[in-house]
């Protein structure tokens, strides 16, 4: 990709400020080795207050270069007295924020990016050569190429063995579909013995059915005739004489029996846990990671959402959580495919609210990571 293709699907983008078309077209170009894909424009960020904002451009290259870029000019606000003490603060802030977050921030004034455009160039791909020569950026990249191998070759045995399945059935129906063109049609004399057949198991089961009912009927009788049977001893003593309740017993003292103690209830056996299998009833998002290779429901505040247009698959990730670079944090990506299912979700007020997301627990990198499919893998709450 270069730099025409890329501002005819970014351009709009740019329309802020003259410096920034002007940044890629003269700045940018001059890079050498720079990868147009990996380049963001107006990359939406929060800073630490929890306000919403924006950044020029950006270059990501897998997890490990991160290089935030500012074009900027002395007078924003045209008042020609340059940065006052509240516009001095909100700039600090949001640079902080940025390197909080893991970016090398770069920045760049407006008037040598119209006339310094080689320097600027050149401390660009400095910056750039110096993050990509680390080798955490190299360890990262080699554990992302495993793993999107990994998942290559495990969906070419998934659409191998779905091709042997349908091959098999292909086989079977021929060979019914052969039989049926060989059946010949019944004869008048084969038809009407069929005929008798089937009526004479019409009254086989008419058979059954009384003979049902009459073992029900009987088991019925036999049942009420012993509670009846029941009741008429229990109204009777032993000795054939109604009990008098003054009647004083005679004879040598009997002993008092003391009374059966009574029996402690069973203990209630606690119902079995649900939490986690809805969203109905989802696991706070600190506990996914105890949930690694689980199908479970977790929720949480939504601290992110990255739409990464510049890197392969072009995923969309959605941190609960925490934000990167913290790893107390639950990633949540939906690939390029999917994407346009879960677009009535992917609002721009998304960001601070809670979501349930129901899905296998998986991990990169020791951060728990969940791949939502269906747009019912991912709720508001």
């Amino acid at each position: 990709m270069d730099e025409t293709i890329w501002l005819a699907s970014n351009g709009h983008l740019l329309k802020d400020s003259p410096f920034e078309e002007l940044f890629v077209r003269n700045v940018l170009t001059r890079v050498r080795g720079l990868d147009f894909r990996a380049l963001g424009a107006q990359y939406r960020f929060t800073d630490d207050s929890g306000r919403t904002r924006y950044c020029d451009f950006v270059i990501q290259e897998g997890e490990g270069v991160r290089i935030a870029i500012e074009v900027d000019g002395y007078d924003k606000r045209g008042t020609g007295t340059g940065m006052s003490r509240s516009d001095f603060l909100d700039w600090q802030r949001r640079q902080a924020s940025l390197v909080a977050q893991g970016w090398r921030v770069i920045r760049f004034a407006n008037v040598d990016v119209r006339d310094q455009a080689p320097r600027c160039a050149e401390l660009l791909a400095l910056l750039l050569r110096d993050e990509r020569s680390k080798e955490s950026h190299s360890r990262s990249l080699e554990q992302r190429i495993r793993e999107l191998e990994a998942t290559q070759e495990r969906r070419v045995a998934e659409e191998r063995a779905k091709y042997g399945q349908e091959r098999s059935e292909l086989e079977r129906l021929k060979a019914e579909l052969a039989l049926a063109r060989q059946a010949p049609k019944l004869s008048g004399e084969e038809s009407r013995r069929l005929g008798e057949l089937e009526q004479a198991q019409a009254q086989v089961k008419v058979l059954e059915r009384e003979t049902n009912v009459m073992k029900t009927t009987i088991w019925a009788f036999t049942a009420l005739l012993a509670v009846v049977l029941f009741l008429a001893f229990q109204t009777r003593e032993p000795s054939g004489q109604p009990f008098a309740a003054s009647q004083q017993p005679t004879g040598p003292a009997v002993s008092q029996v003391s009374p059966e103690p009574a029996r402690e209830p069973a203990p209630v056996q606690p119902a079995p846990s649900l939490a986690g299998s809805s969203c109905g009833e989802p696991l706070p998002w600190a506990l996914a990671r105890e949930r690694v290779g689980e199908v479970v429901a977790i929720a949480g505040p939504v601290a992110r959402v990255a739409i990464r247009d510049d890197v392969r698959g072009q995923p969309v990730f959605i941190t609960i959580g925490q934000a990167f670079p913290s790893r107390q944090r639950v990633d949540l990506v939906i690939w390029r495919g999917q994407r346009d299912e879960f677009l009535p979700l992917l609002g721009p007020d998304l960001e601070g609210r809670d979501v349930c997301a129901f899905a296998e627990v998986g991990q990169r990198e020791g951060v728990p990571q969940m791949v939502l499919r269906r747009p019912g893998e991912l709720q508001l709450r």
